[in-house]
């Protein structure tokens, strides 16, 4: 059975899409390239990754974990089992931030707390090239793979990821602080925490994602 029918057999949604993915994991080739048509014919260390990789998704392992990335905000994000896997849903959380920005070269900054593979916080800053960013996490791993992508990025140079959250207070408390992202907030506390920042001289939104 072709890689397509074995994964829907396996009752796995998207069978056909994720088979071309998988395909072009194990082979090296693009998806487009290998829809041009052309047979493809798989060498023998091609065809043991490939079935490797199968077994993997078979196992219903999430296939962005299997491939080792995940488009979000039209940016590749490297992914792994250390953080959630970005969804597209979540983009609102981009949209809705953005549409609080007046001035999208202003010198912004911004902190995202429990920033996992930093997709919000470095979505963001793609859109605002003068604002710089903070992101947080309890996992180092974590926060390796946020690394890797800001580098991948081009914006490690206006980010900075932490795992002592005590380092942050002075830099919240200075007043400069503009946009918060808060994944471990309860949307209950979202009003008392809008109106601490706000004590603080701020004038960013809390934004709690999905």
């Amino acid at each position: 059975m072709h890689v397509a029918g074995r994964l829907a057999a396996a009752g796995i949604d998207a069978a056909r899409g994720e088979a071309w993915l998988l395909l072009g994991a194990a082979t090296g080739q693009s998806r487009a390239a290998l829809m041009a048509g052309v047979p493809v014919t798989l060498s023998a260390g091609q065809e043991a990754r490939l079935e490797a990789l199968m077994r993997r998704r078979l196992a219903r392992e999430p296939i962005a974990y299997i491939l080792g990335e995940k488009e979000f905000w039209s940016l590749r994000f490297e992914v792994g089992p250390a953080v959630l896997i970005p969804r597209p849903e979540t983009e609102t959380v981009v949209e809705t931030a953005l549409a609080q920005v007046a001035d999208r070269a202003a010198p912004l900054r911004i902190l995202d707390l429990g920033t996992g593979s930093g997709c919000l916080l470095l979505a963001l800053l793609s859109e605002l090239p003068s604002a710089t960013g903070v992101g947080t996490d309890i996992s180092a791993a974590a926060l390796a793979i946020a690394a890797r992508n800001a580098s991948a990025l081009g914006l490690a140079g206006r980010s900075e990821l932490l795992r002592r959250t005590e380092e942050l207070m002075g830099w919240v408390k200075d007043g400069s602080l503009r946009v918060r992202i808060d994944r471990q907030l309860p949307l209950a506390a979202a009003a008392e925490a809008h109106a601490e920042l706000e004590g603080r001289r701020t004038t960013g939104k809390v934004l709690l994602a999905p």
